[in-house]
This record gives C-alpha cells, sequence and structure tokens, in this order.
C-alpha cells in the first residue's frame, strides 16, 4: 500500500517558521509523509537545515515590509513555476500569517492555482491585530479569501487561530501544528474505506451538497460531544479506530469516515468538522478591532509640529 504525500506550502515568515518543524521529517505509521515547501520573498527567514531544494524565493525582491501589494505583481507571475519545483501533492495544506505582506499575498495566488486545479487543500492561518497594519492585512487576507471561494464557485477551508496579548505564541503555534498532525492522519492513505475522492468532496463540499460554496472554519474535535457543540457542520471527516464506533445521523451534510489500520491505544478519534456558520463571526470581531485604530488614528492632529521657528537662519546644510 503506497503511503499518502502531504505537501505543505509555508509562505512568509510565520509560514516557513510553522512548517520548519516538519523539515526532514521521517515517515511515520498512520500519518503521510509530509512534504514541505518553504515560499518567501526574501531568505530572512530560512535556517541552514533547510534544503534549497525545498525551498522558492521570489526573485528579484526583498521582503514586503508588511505591504500586501509591495511584490504582489511579481508574486502573481512566480507562482506556476513555483508550482513546477513544488507540485501539489494529492492533499495540500498552505500555512501563513495573515498579518504580513509577503506571506498573505503568495497564498492567495497559491489558493487561486489550487483552486483552478481543483486540488484539494486546507488553509492554516494565524490573524493578529497587534498593528493598524496587521490588522487592516488579516482583513485584507479574508476578504480576499472570499472574493476567491465565491468567484471559483468552491469553499475556501481556514483553520484560523489569532495572535492575543494573552494567549502565548507558542501556545497558537501548537493549535496550528495539532491540525497539521490531524490532517496528515486523515490524508495518511493507509485507513480503511477512505480514499482520496472522499477527502477532495469533504474540502470541496458543495459537489455533493447544496450548501453554497463559502469560506468556512475547520475544527478539530476528538469526540462526538464536541462536534455536538458546533452549528451543524458542513463535511465531516471521521478516523476512527473502531469500526463499531456509532456515528448518529444528522451529524453533517455530508461524511466520510475512515478507520485506522494502525491499533495505537492512545491515538484519540478524529473528527475533522467543515462548518459555514462561524467565520463571519471571525470577521467581525476583527474588524471591531479595525474600526478602533481608525477611531484613534482619526482623533489625531493633522497637523504637523515645527520646531524651526519662521524667523530662525537655516543653515545652508541644514545642520543646526
Amino acid at each position: 500500500m503506497q503511503k499518502g504525500t502531504l505537501r505543505i506550502y509555508g509562505t512568509g515568515g510565520a509560514g516557513i517558521n510553522l512548517v520548519h518543524a516538519y523539515n526532514k521529517l521521517e515517515p511515520i505509521a498512520g500519518y503521510a509523509t509530509i512534504s514541505p515547501a518553504y515560499i518567501d520573498t526574501s531568505t530572512s527567514n530560512l535556517t541552514e537545515d533547510i534544503d534549497s531544494e525545498d525551498c522558492f524565493i521570489m526573485p528579484d525582491v526583498d521582503g514586503s515590509g508588511k505591504v500586501r501589494r509591495e511584490n504582489n505583481t511579481v508574486i502573481e507571475k512566480a507562482i506556476k513555476p513555483m508550482l513546477i519545483k513544488h507540485p501539489p501533492g494529492a492533499f495540500n495544506l498552505v500555512v501563513f500569517s495573515a498579518g504580513g505582506g509577503s506571506g498573505g499575498t503568495i497564498a492567495h495566488y497559491l489558493m487561486k492555482e489550487l483552486i483552478e486545479r481543483q486540488a484539494p487543500f486546507v488553509v492554516l492561518v494565524i490573524g493578529c491585530s497587534e498593528s493598524h497594519k496587521a490588522c487592516e492585512n488579516t482583513i485584507s487576507t479574508i476578504k480576499s479569501m472570499d472574493h476567491l471561494s465565491r468567484t471559483m464557485e468552491l469553499p475556501i477551508i481556514v483553520g484560523y487561530e489569532h495572535n492575543t496579548p494573552t494567549t502565548p505564541r507558542s501556545e497558537v503555534d501548537s493549535r496550528i501544528r495539532r491540525m497539521i498532525s490531524s490532517i496528515a492522519a486523515i490524508t495518511a492513505a493507509e485507513n480503511r474505506e477512505m480514499d482520496t475522492r472522499d477527502l477532495s468532496n469533504w474540502v470541496y463540499y458543495n459537489r455533493t451538497t447544496s450548501i453554497p460554496a463559502q469560506v468556512s472554519e475547520l475544527f478539530v474535535c476528538n469526540t462526538q460531544e464536541e462536534i455536538a457543540k458546533l452549528p451543524t457542520p458542513a463535511s465531516i471527516a471521521a478516523l476512527l479506530s473502531d469500526t463499531d464506533t456509532h456515528l448518529p445521523g444528522n451529524m453533517a451534510n455530508y461524511l466520510c469516515a475512515g478507520y485506522r489500520r494502525i491499533q495505537e491505544s492512545d491515538l484519540p478519534d478524529l473528527y475533522c468538522a467543515i462548518v459555514p456558520d462561524t467565520f463571519q463571526e471571525v470577521f467581525n470581531d476583527i474588524n471591531r478591532e479595525l474600526q478602533h485604530y481608525i477611531e484613534i488614528e482619526n482623533s489625531r492632529s493633522k497637523e504637523v509640529p515645527k520646531f524651526v521657528t519662521a524667523d530662525e537662519t537655516v543653515p545652508e546644510d541644514g545642520l543646526f
């Protein structure tokens, strides 16, 4: 039996840092083989142990300085050559921060290309509102995903976490990596009764349900009780240890279930649920923070203070 391969694209600094944990990772029974690709506009986030063949650095630029349109033309042109070097797998993850300039922009054009190919993928996104610009970029990232999903009529599935002053960065990173491990488990190609088409329909749920394509949120649960607390998912991919596990009706509009061939007592059941109804609240929360930044900016004085008086003689070279 051929083991599944999970392609993970880490875009921008945060994406590269998160995906670096899987660099040269040896295959693990019960999980897909992880094939990382590190994509950025500069080499500043690369470490010495990352092989050049696993990288793609956008040509003739050096970072985006948190400005999403700084290098968008270069990035858009480079996506197809990048995918020749790092082609999509049977399943794909795109990991990035929404608050920066390069990661979210690379991810946008990459998502567009993956959708055009109907290559199944999930995006894992860390949003932030530590500054006006980071908050604005996070909002713009969500708007871009919404537009892509609507115009291309396929869902975009988002595992979302948000950096806050009260949540350590290590905890947010741990949650993202838990989602990566869960996706690696369901895409292992070692699970009975779960194949690549099942997982493709799990992501692109509008193929098999009447729910329209939209940005939808990924939740990883270990029990049916956790699932019951969510709004009704559009689709669920369940990975179970026991074939006698009862799956009640009305869990989701689409459900595919697989069963582990690897019998390990410490491996929990997994329910990867896609919920269309929660991301509006995520957007609203961030937008409220953005409006607060705008109010602060509008309250600032527009008059620039002058420290050189009109009756002073300014030296020719400007040096006082």
